[in-house]
């Protein structure tokens, strides 16, 4: 998708309906049943139909672009940003990007409970790790850079938390409203956003919902 985040100001409607656009293709107004939603998503709602929640594409746009502008000022100070969990089919893709523009990733699947509160102790057994690396087996250094590939050099907590989904990555929201470490998040409508810093109301499981944020996190980190 050729979109450019950093468009002068007269293009502004033009990126609006553009992203709009390609927010409502990539179906990310489709919310969960209303009888396990969040009574707070009423106010980003549009409606329900067939008792399932119908997001307002409108201020899902209007989050979104508020979190990807709090991204890009940080990535130009060179602050250091921490993302948790992958789209579809986006995970090679970002995990190469996310390497090369010096900032930190984690899967899903892969999240470490005290990852970011017990820092001293992950540094301590990532130096052991990695200073032993020839003695272990096989099978431990898989263990060992699956989970950690992505965060090898994280030696101080980052300055932000971008979560892909809320709903699978409680624990590492947890762990940063503890630290103070604010969060950017996607959220679904059975979430509540209330201590989210940046929430993103929206349905981002798809294929192609994962590829525009693809792009678009792309373009405001270079």
């Amino acid at each position: 998708m050729a979109i450019n985040y950093k468009l002068k100001k007269r293009y502004k409607k033009k990126f609006d309906n553009v992203l709009l656009l390609d927010l409502i293709e990539s179906k990310t107004y489709l919310g969960s049943p209303k009888f396990s939603w969040d009574p707070d998503v009423k106010h980003s709602l549009s409606g329900v139909r067939n008792n399932f929640c119908i997001i307002d594409t409108t201020k899902t746009m209007s989050d979104l672009k508020l979190a990807l502008k709090v991204v890009s000022k940080l990535s130009k100070k060179k602050n250091r940003i921490l993302f948790v969990g992958f789209p579809k089919g986006q995970v090679s893709v970002l995990k190469s990007f996310y390497k090369r523009q010096n900032h930190f990733y984690t899967k899903d699947s892969f999240w470490v409970n005290g990852l970011l509160t017990n820092g001293m102790n992950f540094f301590s057994y990532k130096t052991n790790f990695l200073k032993n690396l020839k003695n272990k087996s096989e099978k431990e250094k898989t263990f060992f850079f699956q989970r950690f590939e992505g965060v090898l050099e994280l030696n101080k907590k980052p300055d932000l938390i971008f979560i892909y989904n809320h709903s699978k990555n409680i624990e590492a929201f947890n762990e940063a409203l503890t630290l103070s470490i604010p969060v950017v998040s996607f959220l679904s409508t059975e979430n509540n956003s209330k201590l989210v810093d940046y929430p993103v109301l929206g349905n981002f499981n798809s294929q192609k919902s994962g590829e525009l944020f693809s792009s678009l996190i792309m373009r405001c980190l270079k």
